[in-house]
């Protein structure tokens, strides 16, 4: 056990014990079993009578004004703005065009914790008593949040930069020989930015949050899930979505990949295979495998059942033929494979992020593709601290042993989640067929080894397979989900996830396609008859 020090700290009308700034750079960085202490939720005790508790449907309004939030003192946080938006202007969230603008009138506050994690939480006027935080993509670097438009609907909601800042987020030079630059990334700045977040809320609104919930996708999945295994208390509910499950065998597969495509260091400008090759070989793969479940519809409903072989694209010379095989097999060496490879029908997208050469990232980050420039940098300044590493002369033979330190502090494989379970939390993972930066089997691969330890998951975890979805979204397949919603019936009313329907929504926000998901493994199939547009005409066999 570790002794921990705590402190008091000391908001209006609040008293909130949490475990010291030294404790948490120190014991945190690398440690898996170290024992959650401190506050998971804001531990607060209220001075003098206790609050009433606010009739559940009526919106919570604030107790202080933006003034004195400013003044408000927290143990290494602070407060630089709180600002007051009416919501009569329509506000956009920068660099993301796909949040829908904040209309609700709220006030937005920025701030820095430790001197290097900033962060945003916007407190609408009417609070719903719900704390929502959102995940951010890549290498962060910018403060993000996933679900930013949540304060239109009353949520209280966060983001963060996770403790470094570079706009792109495909650059990594911030985390050379700095390991609580490196810890902060990978776990320990959602984790700070949760609780002063809800300390926050606490003051403002005079009452901590009814429910607690994290929504993240790609490293914001990842971010979720280690969440569940490092912080259980944290979150009442958690959504992870395409996560980055294991950062050093993601690594792994990316550096694979830059072998096989880009052998030549000096001729990255060049790639080896056209995109009009890879949009032939992607029909090619519908082709033959889409109506293998079914119904030919343009999606693959689990590409794991088709058989595909590339030897007969006579199109493509052994080369290719070979780096192509390299991707859908995955990196593997002598003790075994890294990293699952990628299903068939994921080809789509993997000019632009594996096998492509873009000019403006050629220009501005000096490497081909975001996969490209991701996996090498992950390489250069988490495995290797070597600005300088050529990746052209690397052996996968080493990997393992040469990753293992960057996997204790990044990784979120760790089956063991009884933490959360016993904390009473709940799970949902989705995953879409046709993502491609990132691979579904890892998904598969994470759940199933969760299964393995807790043969009664679905208890608390529950884990969605989209058919034709995109990274994140998009795609041909219906990609929408109201999935906080679906989390909240789950942690507020007791009413666990089964059949959901997904749609596929126009640019006028009509619902265009739907189809029916269950939780893995159970797969809705066609039965036979109707539109292969509507989710009603796919159904559960009875032989799942």
């Amino acid at each position: 056990m570790v002794a921990l020090r705590t402190k008091r700290l000391m908001i209006p009308g609040i008293v909130l014990l949490c475990s010291s700034a030294e404790w948490s750079h120190s014991v945190i960085a690398g440690a898996d079993n170290v024992p959650v202490v401190c506050c998971g939720s804001v531990a607060a005790v209220i001075e003098g009578p206790a609050a009433a508790a606010e009739p559940e449907g009526r919106k919570i309004t604030p107790k202080l004004t933006p003034v004195e939030l400013e003044q408000l003192q927290l143990l290494d946080v602070h407060i630089t703005s709180a600002r007051h938006f009416d919501g009569r202007k329509p506000i956009r969230t920068p660099g993301n065009p796909a949040i829908t603008p904040m209309t609700a009138a709220h006030v937005k506050v920025d701030g820095v914790i430790g001197g290097t994690i900033q962060f945003e939480l916007l407190l609408p006027d009417e609070w719903n008593g719900r704390f929502a935080m959102g995940g951010g993509g890549g290498f962060v670097g910018r403060v993000s949040n996933l679900i930013r438009d949540s304060v239109n609907n009353g949520y209280a909601t966060a983001g963060t930069d996770t403790g470094h800042q570079s706009p792109s987020g495909r650059t990594a030079a911030w985390a050379l020989d700095h390991l609580e630059a490196q810890v902060n990334y990978g776990h320990l700045a959602i984790h700070r930015t949760a609780l002063a977040a809800k300390a926050i809320i606490s003051a403002w609104y005079g009452r901590e949050s009814r429910y607690c919930y994290f929504f993240g996708c790609s490293t914001g999945g990842g971010q979720a899930l280690i969440e569940a295994q490092r912080y259980p208390a944290d979150f009442d509910g958690i959504i992870s979505a395409a996560p980055v499950v294991q950062h050093t065998g993601l690594a792994a597969a990316r550096l694979y990949n830059a072998l096989k495509l880009f052998p030549d260091p000096a001729r990255i400008e060049t790639p080896i295979i056209t995109e009009e090759q890879l949009t032939k070989l992607n029909e090619e793969v519908l082709r033959v495998c889409d109506e293998q479940d079914g119904v030919r519809d343009g999606i693959l409903d689990d590409p794991r059942q088709c058989r595909f072989d590339l030897t007969q694209m006579e199109w493509l010379t052994p080369t290719q033929r070979d780096a192509l095989q390299a991707l859908y097999d995955g990196p593997a060496n002598e003790s075994g494979q890294i990293y699952p490879g990628m299903p068939l029908g994921s080809e789509g997208r993997w000019y632009l992020w594996k096998a492509g050469a873009n000019p403006g990232y050629l220009t501005r980050d000096k490497y081909p593709n975001p996969g490209f420039a991701l996996g090498i940098e992950f390489c250069k300044y988490f495995i290797f601290n070597d600005p300088n590493w050529d990746y052209s002369s690397y052996d996968m033979a080493n990997w393992q042993s040469d990753s293992h330190r960057a996997g204790t502090l990044l990784n979120a494989n760790n089956p063991d989640l009884s933490r959360f379970r016993e904390s009473g939390g709940k799970l949902i993972l989705w995953h879409g067929w046709n993502d491609g930066p990132l691979t579904p089997l890892a998904s598969i691969e994470y759940y199933e080894n969760v299964e393995r330890l807790d043969p009664e998951i679905r208890d608390f975890f529950r884990f969605y397979l989209l058919p034709g979805v995109r990274h994140c979204g998009g795609g041909p397949g219906p990609d929408r989900v109201d999935w906080l919603s679906v989390l909240g019936r789950w942690v507020e009313e007791g009413i666990a996830p089964e059949r959901l329907i997904a749609s596929k929504i126009d640019a006028a926000g009509n619902a265009t396609t739907t189809r029916t998901i269950y939780p893995y493994p159970l797969r809705a199939v066609y039965n036979g008859t109707g539109s292969t547009d509507e989710a009603e005409n796919f159904v559960l066999p009875a032989s799942q």
